[in-house]
């Protein structure tokens, strides 16, 4: 379960501060990373790994977060000690650095202008996170250059909007599409009117 710091609290209206002065026309965006549903998706793949026997690990890539309110938090708690962020927007590296202010100063938090699809990425990391399949390419050609051992927890989505390129019909086409063949959990959450599909595996 997800806990409300003082310290997380003090970032976060930092962010908020730095959106307010620098970019104000994201608040929507800063107040949407918010919402409950995006908790939800985190808590559930952060209990799920939580369930899992002899699993500790250290290095972590996370893709496309956004503004990351909930990821770092999530990983720092789970023993990780490199957290390493990849996104393509600007406008949030500066506004996360201020919400992550906290976990920076424990270990070490990089973040990586670039684009998953097309750029070189760093490989060496036991833990791939991607909440956001649904506005990429299928994820099975994403994961070829990293290590067997990899876990990849990866969530996608049957809602369709502008930005989602990649909208799945169920779990099993969500599943196909991210190329996990030895599968440790999959599963299904309602939002709303649609359907949010989970896959952790290797």
């Amino acid at each position: 379960m997800f806990k409300l710091s003082g310290r997380m609290t003090e970032g976060w209206v930092d962010g908020l501060v730095y959106v307010d002065e620098n970019t104000p026309y994201r608040k929507e965006d800063f107040y949407n990373s918010l919402k409950p549903n995006r908790l939800a998706q985190e808590e559930w793949w952060m209990r799920e790994l939580e369930g899992f026997d002899r699993f500790y690990p250290e290095r972590v890539n996370v893709y496309a977060p956004g503004y990351a309110f909930f990821a770092p938090d999530n990983l720092y708690n789970l023993g990780c000690k490199m957290i390493r962020l990849y996104d393509y927007d600007p406008e949030v590296i500066e506004t996360n650095w201020r919400i992550n202010k906290h976990i920076s100063a424990r270990i070490d938090f990089q973040q990586h202008l670039k684009n998953v699809v097309f750029d070189e990425l760093e490989y060496d990391v036991d833990l791939v996170i991607n909440t956001s399949c649904e506005v990429m390419y299928p994820f099975k050609e994403l994961k070829k250059p990293y290590p067997e051992d990899t876990l990849f927890v990866l969530q996608g989505t049957n809602r369709p909007k502008k930005g989602n390129i990649n909208v799945v019909p169920d779990l099993d086409a969500f599943i196909m599409s991210t190329g996990i063949e030895d599968i440790y959990y999959e599963g299904t959450m309602d939002e709303d009117e649609y359907q949010r599909f989970m896959v952790i595996g290797k």
